[in-house]
């Protein structure tokens, strides 16, 4: 807010975004080089009166859980290639990556846009951080927990999503 003015009155509600926000876990090796490969946060901004309240985490999927407790990224899909070559998927990793794939797995990374889905309400509303990989992350809009994925059916299969959702009439 770059006024000498109070945030209207009338301003109510929460806006929620997510974006890269991690791109190391501790190691020096296998840091990401592209912020389209970051982890995601989720920002949310609460607005009531005059008062605006701010909150951000991380979305815990299972690659970046995984991440995490290894302190080093674990062998996942990514857009962008390591600093070095030594950094770079042994081939091992790499059948580990397309089981991954298999399983639905290797991306979780949840990163360029949010969807509420379901009920046309607040509270009973589906809230889902997606990208161009077929399984979403559903988090809480109260408290931006992660709730798990959100695995499509396995018929048909498929290996794509979309980050562009369009609503259907109704």
């Amino acid at each position: 807010w770059d006024r000498d003015t109070t945030v209207p009155n009338w301003l109510s509600g929460t806006y929620v975004r997510n974006g890269p926000a991690q791109i190391s876990f501790g190691s020096e090796r296998r840091i990401l080089t592209s912020w389209l490969d970051g982890f995601a946060k989720l920002h949310s901004f609460k607005f009531s009166g005059s008062q605006v309240l701010f909150s951000g985490k991380m979305l815990e999927s299972p690659n970046y859980l995984a991440s995490v407790a290894a302190g080093e990224l674990q062998p996942m899909s990514t857009l962008n290639k390591f600093g070095t070559v030594e950094e770079e998927w042994t081939f091992w990793e790499k059948m580990v990556i397309l089981k991954k794939t298999l399983q639905m797995t290797s991306f979780d990374n949840n990163n360029p846009a949010l969807w509420r889905i379901g009920k046309n309400n607040a509270d009973d509303g589906i809230y889902l951080a997606v990208t161009d990989a077929p399984v979403p992350t559903r988090f809480n809009i109260s408290n931006l927990s992660t709730m798990g994925m959100q695995y499509p059916k396995v018929w048909p299969p498929t290996i794509s999503g979309c980050a562009h959702w369009m609503r259907e009439v109704g």
